[in-house]
């Protein structure tokens, strides 16, 4: 198990299917739930084509989950880092309840 309570997603870029080519936003506020369980919101831009289709498609259900990419990075030492990358609104979060 990994800490990742010191995790930054301040202004983090929000994508569409992790996809660097379709940004649609960006992470306006994070803090940490129970447990291990971080949550985000953020900013869907509506004046893409990919941020209409999808702060549209939220609105009807069509997508719901979201995923967190980072880097882990494990030293000679033993210990770890995590460091987020970004996050995507997807159909199929590899982590469920996302």
């Amino acid at each position: 198990m990994h800490d990742q309570s010191n995790m930054n997603f301040d202004n983090l870029p929000i994508l569409f299917e992790h996809q660097d080519n379709l940004p649609i936003g960006r992470v306006i506020k994070h803090w940490q739930g129970t447990g291990e369980t971080r949550h985000v919101m953020g900013k869907i831009e509506e004046n893409t084509v990919q941020g209409k289709y999808v702060a549209n498609a939220l609105k009807a259900g069509v997508y719901s989950g979201l995923s967190l990419q980072h880097i882990f990075t494990k030293y000679s030492d033993g210990s770890t880092n995590k460091r987020a990358v970004e996050v995507s609104v997807c159909e199929s979060p590899r982590r469920a309840n996302c």
